[in-house]
């Protein structure tokens, strides 16, 4: 029979302060999926209007998470919280055994509440390992390339902040093994975006994990793009260094675009005399075909010298004399007929007389 365990730590840390920020993993519930037990994920803050950013990975603060037997993905879940409705739970339970990424929500957002963000590397995503059918569903996570991956939310929004056992929920998950990993954090002090502070932080299996060297303060300026409608957005960077770039038309972000002189993003040259639409670069008689490729000649088919070729009648067509001339004379006058020959004086064309 499935039954929610509740959150016994939440019970005597209700009203509590932590002396230093923490990460507690926590076991949530039993069996709605059979076998399997729910965790769920969260950073422990100092102060009660400290605003949790985001969780990230990169090339300099790798992020990682495993299980030894993968983790559970319902195919009607998310992969963030924000995509779950809790309605549906009741008619389809095991939706709540779903793994999913979050900041601070376990089901839709209302009110000020804001859907969850992510950013990853294509080259290295993390997201579809929390998608149901998908080709890493449910595989362990590493994020640590330069460009990296994270979740997260802006601040002054209400899922940054602490609830009431001074906790804000980073992620749930399912699993029948046991799990391990490295998180980093990023955190604004009293929601002070200036005073923002890293913290990494490794768990293996249940209870509370201290980040590594804490010194209780803040970390060295991280530089790169805080824009988080850019393609490169660095959700790790404190200071902005001037390289948010756009996705250039082509879907390259910070990219030129379609070459000057192509037609598409493949590097695909109009023909010679024509524009990418197909349109003749010139045709002075407005007849579809360029003026570079217009051959003059007769285009009378009942012609004697029609020229099947030509494109632009020139005024020479003819047609076959008495002689069977094409453009010829005739019988020359005086003649009586096509050889030159005249009537002799008893009327015989050709005759001696």
């Amino acid at each position: 029979m499935s039954r929610i365990l509740l959150l016994c730590a939440g019970l005597f840390m209700s009203g509590l302060t932590f002396s230093q920020y923490s990460l507690t993993v926590s076991e949530y519930a039993t069996d709605i999926v059979p076998g399997q037990t729910t965790y769920r994920m969260y950073v422990d803050m100092i102060n009660p209007a400290d605003f949790l950013s985001s969780v990230y990975g990169n090339e300099g603060d790798p992020m990682s998470f495993s299980t030894s037997d993968g983790f559970y993905n319902d195919p009607l879940g998310s992969t963030v919280a924000s995509g779950i409705n809790p309605a549906f739970i009741a008619f389809f339970p095991t939706i709540g055994a779903d793994s999913w990424i979050t900041i601070g929500i376990d089901s839709q957002n209302t009110g000020d509440e804001v859907q969850i963000s992510t950013v990853q590397d294509a080259e290295q995503p993390y997201v579809p390992a929390f998608d149901s059918g998908s080709a890493i569903d449910g595989q362990d996570i590493l994020v640590n390339t330069q460009t990296g991956g994270a979740w997260y939310v802006l601040n002054n929004t209400p899922n940054g902040l602490p609830d009431e056992n001074m906790q804000v929920l980073v992620m749930q998950f399912t699993t029948t093994g046991t799990f391990s990993g490295d998180m980093n954090f990023q955190i604004f002090e009293n929601g002070d975006g200036s005073t923002d502070i890293r913290k990494t932080i490794s768990f293996d299996g249940i209870g509370t994990f201290l980040p590594e060297g804490d010194d209780g303060g803040g970390t060295d300026p991280v530089f790169g793009c805080t824009d988080a409608s850019a393609c490169n957005y660095d959700a790790s960077a404190t200071d902005d260094d001037g390289s948010c770039a756009e996705l250039d038309e082509c879907g390259v972000c910070g990219g030129d675009g379609i070459v000057e002189g192509a037609c598409d993003c493949d590097g695909t040259l109009p023909d010679v005399g024509y524009d990418c639409a197909g349109n003749c670069l010139n045709d002075a008689d407005a007849d579809g075909v360029c003026d570079d490729f217009e051959i003059a000649g007769c285009t009378d088919a009942s012609a004697c010298n029609y020229d099947a070729s030509a494109t632009d009648d020139d005024g020479s067509c003819a047609e076959l004399d008495e002689c069977g001339l094409c453009g010829g004379d005739g019988i020359a006058e005086g003649a009586c007929d096509c050889d030159g020959n005249v009537l002799d004086e008893c009327g015989v064309c050709g005759g001696d007389g």
